[in-house]
């Protein structure tokens, strides 16, 4: 018993029905794979999403501290640096006073001397007058 060529053509369309039931079989499993794993990337997006605003939100309350944080050192810095100034300011005055206090003090004894000195002259040339006369 032989097989004829339309013997061979029906098991060979046979065969390929078969293998054609088993890739749709097949198919339909990596179908509802794919979907399962759209649900889950799906899940992952919306985590993802959710991470970033909390994250944002994060931020954006850290940065706002840190912002308020260096407000507050710099305007204490900007008090010290105004205070120090400030003393500056005097112990400058106070040096500036000092000096001109010395000053007017030297400058009195000296004004004192040249008046003494010219009494002194002013005796030394009557007494030469009055010689020489």
């Amino acid at each position: 018993m032989s097989l004829t060529k339309e013997d061979l053509q029906a098991i060979s369309d046979l065969m390929d029905v078969k293998l054609n039931e088993r890739l749709s079989v097949q198919d339909k499993r990596f179908d509802a794979i794919d979907k399962r794993f759209d649900a889950i990337d799906k899940r992952f997006d919306e985590q993802d999403e959710e991470f970033k605003e909390i994250l944002d939100v994060r931020l954006d309350e850290q940065d706002e501290k840190f912002k308020e944080m260096l407000d507050v050192r710099l305007n204490e810095q900007d008090e010290k640096f105004k205070e120090m100034l400030i003393d500056n300011n005097l112990l400058i005055a106070e040096h500036v006073q000092r000096v001109v206090s010395e000053s007017e003090e030297r400058l009195s004894k000296e004004i004192q001397e040249i008046k003494i000195a010219t009494a002194q002259n002013s005796y030394d040339i009557a007494v030469l007058k009055q010689k020489i006369s």
